[in-house]
């Protein structure tokens, strides 16, 4: 963490949310794997980058070798903010791709996959495909990280906290009346029409759901960790779903590829 120390006082006057990306984001995948091996030295696939400052930090304070891919170019961001903020040009140890959903990604034999508050996002129809083509590309005894929150069914789940919804409200209204609620909103068209298309493609898996999922393709499941809301859903709710489902607003997860030889790499 030495570019930390040399920096310390920049990082500190960083937006909250940039800090949290650029330092806590890094920290939490680097303590979740230090028990298996770390994180220096490692090649770390960044599934769902968004701007690329996590990624930038997992490269420049755990020393490890980045490759960030997104379904957007949000990372050519990712210069700027190093530059603004530090004075510091990408490093070589990191690169960014954009993705179209599901497609080819450069590399494979990666030590780690990193994904935070993405798969709630991931097409039901090419979920199992995604997860099978990270499952390979990991090296066997390669780690995944992944982290959700909000979960779908959770008071927040629909993502729409810009409009007031923190009560699960996408699950009580209507959904022409939250599309009613996203348009009488003071939010500028473009942003409306974001959180719109945000909100129709968000695919309502549960906590359950994900560890059957990264299973299902063969991942083992090491440690999870599963935050709850601390207040009882609405009595309505609890009759059409799953208490636990309603609750449970994060998990955090950490696979591993199995150390065995793979047909799908046999010659």
């Amino acid at each position: 963490m030495s570019i930390y120390q040399d920096f310390e006082e920049r990082v500190i006057a960083l937006p909250a949310a940039e800090k949290t990306k650029f330092v806590t984001l890094p920290k939490i995948l680097r303590d979740w794997t230090e028990g298996y091996g770390g994180l220096k030295g490692k090649r770390v696939l960044d599934f769902g980058c968004g701007e690329g400052t996590s990624a930038a930090g997992i490269a420049l304070f755990h020393d490890a070798i980045v490759h960030g891919t997104d379904i957007n170019n949000e990372a050519d961001a990712c210069a700027g903010f190093l530059q603004t903020n530090f004075g510091l040009d990408v490093p070589n140890t990191l690169t960014f791709q954009e993705i179209a959903p599901g497609g080819e990604i450069r590399g494979d034999n990666y030590d780690c996959i990193f994904s935070w508050s993405v798969f709630e996002h991931v097409h039901n129809r090419i979920y199992d495909d995604v997860l099978s083509d990270l499952y390979y590309r990991l090296k066997p005894g390669g780690l995944f990280f992944m982290q959700i929150s909000p979960l779908y069914f959770a008071p927040e789940g629909s993502h729409l906290w810009a409009i007031g919804y923190y009560q699960w409200e996408h699950l009580i209204h209507q959904y022409s009346d939250v599309r009613a609620d996203l348009q009488r909103s003071d939010l500028d068209d473009s942003t409306k029409a974001g959180l719109t298309n945000m909100f129709d493609t968000l695919n309502r898996v549960t906590a359950d759901d994900v560890i059957a999922r990264f299973t299902a393709v063969g991942f083992e499941l090491i440690r999870q960790k599963r935050d709850h809301v601390d207040h009882e859903p609405p009595e309505a709710l609890l009759r059409a779903y799953s208490r636990d489902a309603l609750i449970t607003y994060q998990i955090a997860a950490l696979f591993r590829r199995p150390e065995r030889i793979d047909e799908r790499h046999e010659t």
